[in-house]
């Protein structure tokens, strides 16, 4: 398994109770470095617990590595640790101390607070996408109420063009008793003469 993996996740604890926690496999596997005695004289804790002690990277890397990954490469796992937010503890390149907040001897409850760090391109581009879902989402509804409005106004048109019809109607029939009222009224006048 490699240690660029980091989706992998293994259930510490052994069970399937609720005490059992997941943790991402490159951390269980440091653990694992850490208990086993074969490798006491390469890794260790600190002499107080808070941190991780690598005594001899060279040694480490062609002894350890290749155990628990598939590779023997020295600066990937500083790169994995970093990646988890484990800092060094100083700066001289002889000596490999490396501490996070949360990796502590004797407080395994801790250790899911480990997480692996979400680089800024996949942050920017996860936020990037979830406001091109809302944007889309508007875009959605706007096309809804484009259409509604749409409809609404085309009805409204229809009902227009109705009325505009009665009108005309109204008025053809206003012209029509017009012309019978003249009519009615020269046959009454000519009756009456």
């Amino acid at each position: 398994m490699s240690d660029d993996e980091d989706d992998i996740v293994q259930r510490r604890g052994g069970g399937d109770d609720d005490d059992s926690v997941l943790l991402p496999a490159f951390i269980n596997k440091l653990l694992k470095m850490l208990s086993d005695p074969d490798c006491n004289d390469t890794i260790q804790y600190g002499t107080d617990g808070t941190t991780l002690l690598v005594v001899d990277s060279s040694l480490f890397a062609t002894k350890v590595l290749p155990r628990f990954f598939k590779h023997s490469n020295f600066a990937s796992f500083v790169r994995q640790l970093n990646l988890y937010g484990f800092h060094k503890t100083t700066q001289d390149p002889d000596v490999c101390e490396f501490q996070h907040k949360y990796f502590r001897r004797d407080r395994p409850e801790l250790l899911k607070m480990i997480k692996r760090k979400v680089s800024a391109e996949k942050a920017d581009a996860s936020k990037a996408k979830g406001e091109l879902e809302e944007l889309l989402a508007s875009v959605a509804e706007l096309k809804s109420r484009q259409t509604q409005f749409e409809s609404a106004l085309m009805q409204k048109e229809l009902e227009k063009q109705m009325l505009y019809q009665e009108v005309v109607n109204a008025q053809q029939r206003q012209r029509q008793l017009e012309d019978k009222i003249s009519k009615l009224a020269w046959v009454l006048m000519r009756a009456c003469s």
